[in-house]
C-alpha cells in the first residue's frame, strides 16, 4: 500500500481536475478513498502528522463528492486519527455530530447509510470508554446497536465495516480499555470466535485486546491461542501492532510459557528478543 498510495493519490487527483459533472462527483469520492488509505498507513507506521493531513483531505474531498455515505466516511476515518493520536474529545466530537448529520431513518436508510453511521457511533464510543467515560461509551454503542439489529448482519464496502459482530466486538474492547478484564473475559463468551466474518486487521485487533485481557486474568493458554490466532488471520499487520508485542513479551516473560512452541514462533515472527 505504502508504494502504491503516491501513484494513486496522484492520479485521483488529476481525475478530479479534469472532469465535470457526475464524472468529478465521483472523481472525488475516489481521491477521499485514497486519501483514507493514505490516513490508514500513516498512522500504523507512526507519522501522526501525515495521517491527520491525509484525514483533513479526505474530509475535504468527501465534501466535494457530496453525497451522505461519502461524507459520513471520511469523517469516521478523521475520528479514528484523532482517538489513535489520544485526541479523545476531539474524536468523540467529530463522531458525534458527523452522526447527527448524517442520521438516517431506520425504516428508509440504505445499508451503506445504516452501516456508516453505526461505524461513526462505534468510533465516538471507542473514544469514550478510552477517556475513562464508560457510561458515554455504553450509550453510544446502546444506538449503534439498534442499527445494526437493523442490518442484520455485518456490512462491508469501501466507505464502512459495521453490523452485530463489530458491535459485539466493541464492547469487549471498551471492557478492556476500561480495565475491566473479567467483564471483557465475559462479554467475549458471546462473540462468535469461527465466525470471522470481519476484515482481518479488525478480527486480529479484536483478539489482541482480547488476549490482554486474558493475560491480566492469567488465563495465559487462551491467550497465547489468541494472540496466535491474531497472528494467523493477519501476519503482516501484527507486526506494526504495539499491543501484539507488548503481550507476547508479557506472556514470554511468564516461566510457564517460556516452552510454549507457538508462543515462540510469535516472538519469532514479531522479531521479539529471546
Amino acid at each position: 500500500m505504502a508504494a502504491v498510495l503516491p501513484s494513486l493519490v496522484l492520479e485521483a487527483r488529476h481525475g478530479c481536475q479534469n472532469s465535470q459533472g457526475d464524472d468529478q462527483v465521483a472523481a472525488f469520492g475516489h481521491l477521499a478513498t485514497a486519501y483514507e488509505a493514505a490516513a490508514g498507513v500513516a498512522i500504523m507506521l507512526g507519522r501522526d502528522d501525515l495521517a491527520w493531513l491525509a484525514a483533513e483531505r479526505a474530509v475535504n474531498a468527501g465534501y466535494r463528492n457530496g453525497t451522505a455515505v461519502v461524507g459520513a466516511s471520511t469523517r469516521h476515518w478523521a475520528s479514528w486519527i484523532l482517538r489513535r493520536q489520544g485526541r479523545y474529545t476531539e474524536s468523540i466530537s467529530v463522531a458525534t455530530r458527523a452522526a447527527e448529520d448524517h442520521e438516517p431513518s431506520l425504516l428508509r436508510a440504505s445499508r451503506a447509510e445504516l452501516a456508516v453511521w453505526g461505524g461513526l457511533l462505534v468510533s465516538a464510543s471507542g473514544a469514550a470508554a478510552r477517556d475513562d467515560q464508560p457510561e458515554r461509551a455504553d450509550e453510544l454503542l446502546s444506538y449503534a446497536r439498534g442499527a445494526a439489529g437493523r442490518l442484520g448482519r455485518d456490512h462491508m464496502d469501501r466507505w464502512s465495516v459495521f453490523g452485530p459482530r463489530v458491535v459485539a466486538q466493541t464492547t469487549v474492547t471498551n471492557a478492556v480499555e476500561g480495565g475491566d478484564y473479567e467483564r471483557a473475559v465475559h462479554l467475549a463468551r458471546a462473540v462468535d470466535a469461527t465466525a470471522g466474518t470481519l476484515p482481518p486487521t479488525w478480527e486480529a485487533r479484536y483478539l489482541l485486546g482480547l488476549a490482554q485481557a486474558q493475560t491480566e486474568q492469567h488465563q495465559d493458554a487462551e491467550a497465547v491461542a489468541s494472540v496466535v490466532e491474531a497472528v494467523r488471520v493477519a501476519p503482516e499487520w501484527v507486526r506494526y501492532y504495539r499491543l501484539a508485542r507488548d503481550v507476547t513479551l508479557d506472556l514470554w516473560r511468564r516461566p510457564a510459557r517460556r516452552h510454549s512452541r507457538q508462543l515462540a514462533e510469535v516472538a519469532q515472527h514479531l522479531s521479539l528478543p529471546n
